[in-house]
């Protein structure tokens, strides 16, 4: 289904295009449970002749029902600022069912590269379905996804951090896209917090960053940096635990 966007006349007093474009380092925390810069938009797929509802929202705590324990545990700010973003999905949302949340344009003039990062709350895929998408739009062109949310391999729900470089050369502007993705499975919210986009020298698989590093959790890239499950095909692929990265080669 297409998307339509939802926006709020109330906060946009100029459209995205005329609006002058934010500056890096650009940062958005939801501190104090607000949007810290104007320009922000939401699209969704919803489609009821009846009833849409306005799923972005933002709070300083949330429940969150974790079915493997049937209990609900309480989410905070991954920075104690009392603010983060979440996307609700009600039980009759369907699968596939997208709510994105759209940043203003920020000016990449003189930058070669830019680090976008986000915090995600994540959980196993036994108790959480769902997904997040990342999507850029380079001077108002088409959005092409960069990044999509993987399920814990184990453990409790937690903040997660996911990051992506990008190059920008030859870009004046750029925006980027978040999409929460409804998954039949338990109905559980999609939250972030800590978005960042700012310039940086890093380039290639060293910027594909998740988890902590304490927790020496290993990822698996394709050479050219899209994250994979662990692979079983022959070939050439990026391993990547903690700091530590090197390149395997599977016959």
């Amino acid at each position: 289904r297409q998307q339509r966007n939802e926006i709020h006349p109330q906060r946009e007093q100029n459209s995205p295009a005329t609006r002058a474009a934010a500056t890096l380092p650009f940062k958005e925390s939801f501190a104090d449970a607000k949007i810290a810069h104007k320009g922000w938009q939401k699209a969704t797929t919803q489609n009821d002749e009846y009833y849409n509802y306005d799923a972005w929202y933002f709070t300083a705590e949330e429940s969150m029902y974790y079915l493997l324990n049937d209990s609900y545990m309480t989410i905070t700010p991954q920075d104690g600022d009392d603010g983060f973003a979440s996307s609700k999905f009600y039980g009759y949302s369907e699968e596939g069912q997208t709510e994105s949340l759209i940043s203003p344009r920020m000016a990449v003039d003189d930058a070669q590269n830019v680090k976008v990062s986000f915090y995600y709350w994540n959980a196993v895929a036994e108790a959480f379905t769902n997904e997040l998408k990342l999507s850029v739009s380079r001077d108002g062109g088409d959005w092409e996804t960069v990044l999509t949310t993987k399920p814990l391999a184990e453990g409790m729900p937690q903040w997660e951090q996911f990051s992506k470089v990008l190059s920008v050369a030859g870009t004046s502007d750029l925006r980027i896209k978040l999409d929460a993705v409804r998954h039949n499975g338990p109905i559980v919210n999609v939250t972030i917090d800590n978005i960042s986009v700012e310039a940086t020298t890093e380039t290639g698989i060293s910027s594909v960053v998740t988890g902590n590093d304490s927790q020496a959790r290993t990822d698996y890239f394709t050479v050219s940096g899209t994250r994979i499950n662990r692979p079983t095909a022959p070939g050439a692929y990026i391993v990547r635990t903690g700091k530590d990265v090197k390149k395997v080669v599977l016959k």
